[in-house]
């Protein structure tokens, strides 16, 4: 497809700008984080090279879901922790895109509010992000408590897998099709 390069040459040029310039920076970020690399690298190449439906958007929005969800027992989710880390932000980028495929007018509504939740739970409300936190107070506006944030960002990455499972069902009640088969 065109256009696949120029993608993926922006990211770089957008992180080598964030970075200052330095590639140093860039690939140690990359080593540190390989997993989230080959996740998120292997759904941008999905969506470059396979018509992905919502069905299998909403799949792996749930897959990541599971993963996210896994709690108790605390031996489970402290071996889960590296598959949460690289798979937090397939979340939200699923969803989005399961979301902003709605077939009816009045679910747009339900989608939208699904996507600003997912967005703002996954980019600005993540408790373990110091640098967005930084700049939201070098904006004038107070920074809420890391229990705040915790429990925010829960509950707005609920609201948004709810959303997706209120515009899924109410698609299936009026005879919408989840076709979850790779076309290319």
């Amino acid at each position: 497809p065109v256009g696949c390069c120029s993608a993926a040459a922006a990211g770089l040029a957008v992180a080598a700008i964030a970075a200052g310039g330095r590639g140093d920076v860039i690939v140690a970020a990359v080593h540190k984080n390989w997993p989230m690399t080959l996740i998120l690298g292997a759904f941008s190449f999905s969506r470059q090279w396979f018509s992905v439906s919502r069905g299998q958007y909403a799949a792996l929005t749930a897959l990541a879901a599971g993963f996210q969800l896994t709690r108790r027992p605390e031996w489970l989710k402290t071996r889960l922790r590296d598959i949460r880390v690289a798979t937090g932000p397939l979340y939200v980028l699923a969803c989005l895109h399961a979301l902003r495929q709605y077939p009816a007018a009045w679910q747009q509504y339900v989608a939208w509010a699904g996507m600003v939740s997912a967005a703002s739970a996954g980019i600005v409300l993540r408790p373990d992000n110091a640098e967005m936190m930084g700049f939201v107070q070098s904006l004038g506006v107070s920074v809420p408590s890391i229990q705040a944030r915790r429990r925010w960002h829960g509950l707005l990455m609920l609201l948004s897998l709810g959303s997706l499972v209120v515009v899924l069902l109410t698609d299936a009640a009026a005879g919408g099709s989840w076709n979850m088969e790779w076309a290319s």
